[in-house]
């Protein structure tokens, strides 16, 4: 029997919150199938006080301390990240973080 290679998909969202769509990836990573799936999540800003706790021990959160407006180094920062992880698919949840999301998996090669 051949075992397929597990998927490593990285999650981009603003920050790690309890509530909103934050809070809803951090529901789907919990709940993927770590059989087909290696979850990761990037959150340009710093998680929300006693929010990672929330997050399954086996998802890595990577956290950055976006300022408010438009930081052209972060996608930078971001590619330089799907790069080293490896990852397969990038997924971008809001308007937010869509343009670094977008931007940084095309710089990496990443769908």
């Amino acid at each position: 029997m051949t075992m397929e290679p597990k998927i490593k998909l990285m999650h981009v969202v603003s920050g790690i919150a309890l509530a909103g769509t934050e809070y809803n990836v951090v529901k789907l990573v919990n709940r993927l199938d770590r059989n087909h799936f290696i979850a990761s999540i990037a959150a340009l800003e710093i998680a929300m006080a006693g929010a990672k706790h929330h997050v399954a021990d086996d998802v890595e959160i990577f956290e950055f301390s976006k300022a408010p407006g438009f930081q052209p180094k972060l996608i930078l920062q971001l590619a330089e990240l799907f790069r080293r992880q490896r990852v397969d698919v990038v997924h971008s949840h809001n308007w937010a973080t869509f343009l670094y999301a977008v931007q940084a998996a095309r710089l990496a090669s990443v769908p």
